[in-house]
């Protein structure tokens, strides 16, 4: 099945061929098939990052501004020697801006793993979309969290007549933010849809229920006074965020990790 997505209608922002935000959302949505074989799809928003180096302690600039605080800063572990048993990296960016990080690099003696859950969210007026609080200010181990919610999705078409039935597709559109370096960051955007059958011509809206999207987030979050997990519907509506699931890891005596220059990927 094969889902069309409106394209925008004005795709630069000036003759350098700048993609504004209306296209990078769409874009975000976006696979492509690289040949007539392939069965793996690549995300076209996938853009070529920018390469910087620090250590631990470095202070990074981009040289410039992204405008914004960048949607991801990944490092590259494959470029790091290895451990000592029972040894682990720490490595993330702390205080990411539009104009650069500060580079968080550490030797860590690893202990237990524990589950954490934010519990239910709630809708913020202010803010305009729905957010959970994290129990604990350890972040995610692995840099991965659960995103749990109940959406309103919209119907995208309908094919088939009344006396075979009709096959219907529903679809919306989620973004997700986190709350890092006292500013609220878009992560990505998350794509839900599903078909269902139906006697007689579907129902505008169909009701999913415990839509489940695992989410890498390489920034670090802590823990502040409100909220740190962000969840909006561009189509579609939220209708309950149930939690954000995660899991943290106890370490013991912690070192820095040298002056080695570390590779971090950051994408716009």
């Amino acid at each position: 099945m094969v889902l069309l997505i409106p394209k925008p209608s004005t795709p630069f922002i000036d003759a350098k061929g700048f993609v504004n935000n209306e296209w990078r959302r769409w874009l975000e949505n976006v696979n492509e098939i690289p040949n007539q074989i392939s069965i793996v799809e690549n995300a076209v928003s996938n853009t070529a990052p920018r390469l910087y180096l620090a250590a631990d302690g470095d202070a990074v600039s981009f040289g410039g501004t992204f405008g914004v605080a960048p949607s991801r800063v990944v490092y590259r572990a494959a470029s790091l020697p290895a451990l000592s048993a029972g040894e682990v990296y720490d490595i993330k960016p702390i205080n990411v801006t539009a104009t650069g990080f500060d580079c968080y690099a550490k030797i860590k003696v690893a202990g237990g793993i524990s589950d954490e859950t934010t519990g239910a969210g709630s809708f913020d007026a202010g803010l305009g979309y729905w957010t959970a609080q994290k129990p604990v200010t350890d972040d995610a181990y692995n840099q991965i969290y659960s995103f749990d919610f109940d959406a309103d999705l919209n119907l995208v078409s309908a094919s088939g007549d009344v006396r075979g039935g009709f096959l219907a597709e529903y679809g919306g559109f989620f973004d997700v933010y986190v709350y890092t370096s006292s500013v609220w960051v878009k992560i990505t955007t998350i794509s839900v849809n599903y078909q269902a059958t139906t006697i007689g011509y579907p129902p505008s809206i169909y009701a999913y229920g415990g839509y489940l999207e695992p989410i890498t987030i390489t920034q670090a979050i802590g823990m502040v006074a409100g909220a740190e997990f962000g969840l909006k519907a561009i189509s579609g509506a939220v209708t309950a965020f149930n939690e954000v699931a995660y899991q943290t890891q106890a370490y013991g005596a912690t070192t820095s990790a040298g002056t080695r220059k570390i590779e971090f990927d950051v994408y716009a």
